[in-house]
């Protein structure tokens, strides 16, 4: 992988490189869910510049809930995800 490559094209190397390693029934399962998942999820991304619904999550900083609409009422909103400790 190198710097140039698009994140895309790095996953389907590391998929095809897998799959050659991996019996033909998880590969199989493997694809089928990685389609399903997107499926669900790449039509509807939002476009750039389009507003969010509103939502609610976890601020695990201050341990509340808070909602897009309550953030927004400070200004603008930056949401950052992290994977934590794994």
């Amino acid at each position: 992988m190198t710097e140039d490559t698009l994140l895309d094209d790095d996953l389907k190397v590391i998929r095809e490189q897998s799959a050659q390693r991996m019996p033909a029934e998880i590969v199989e399962t493997m694809e089928k869910s990685i389609d399903e998942i997107e499926a669900m999820t790449i039509g509807r991304a939002l476009d750039v510049g389009a507003q969010a619904p509103d939502f609610e999550l976890r601020d695990v900083t201050h341990d509340r809930s808070v909602s897009l609409s309550q953030a927004l009422a400070d200004g603008p909103v930056v949401l950052s995800f992290y994977r934590g400790e794994w």
